[in-house]
């Protein structure tokens, strides 16, 4: 009887650690840009970050909280991980489940760095974290290589 019980518990706790949230989908930024950024009637708030990165660790909490506060608002909160491919799921998973992030998170698969940080801002040198603020389909943009918090991120989107 004890044994059941033990492998029944088991049983639960593996399925609940092995279930992720949501699927991170593995992108270029040539799909980033033209998939996810091109409804001008949308505001994209960016953050690109990295499991292994304590500053964007420290303002995800912030980010989680701000995204539940805009959802009856036209702007749509995207994570980038600039974590490497291989093994992203062992090092971005605990991440996304420890804070709860709901929204769309994508992993960034780009060799080439240079050639598209430069497309998100031209005096940019790859620091995480970094938010990168899209509107009416890039007309308008702001970008910021620096820690956010979420009473920044309310003045800036006001």
């Amino acid at each position: 009887m004890f044994r059941k019980i033990w492998l029944t518990i088991l049983l639960i706790n593996c399925l609940n650690f092995s279930s992720v949230s949501q699927e991170i989908q593995v992108v270029d930024f040539n799909t980033l840009e033209n998939v996810y950024l091109k409804h001008p009637d949308t505001t994209y708030v960016v953050n690109f970050f990295a499991s292994w990165c304590l500053p964007c660790l420290k303002e995800l909490p912030d980010f989680v909280s701000f995204s539940k506060k805009i959802e009856h608002r036209k702007i749509k909160l995207i994570f980038v991980s600039l974590d490497i491919k291989d093994g992203y799921k062992e090092s971005l998973v605990p991440i996304i489940e420890k804070y709860g992030i709901a929204n769309t998170v994508l992993l960034l698969n780009e060799s080439m760095s240079g050639t598209w940080i430069e497309k998100v801002d031209s005096t940019w040198k790859g620091s995480i974290p970094a938010t990168w603020i899209y509107e009416n389909g890039g007309k308008d943009q702001q970008f910021y290589a620096e820690q956010m918090n979420e009473e920044r991120l309310n003045k800036i989107l006001k």
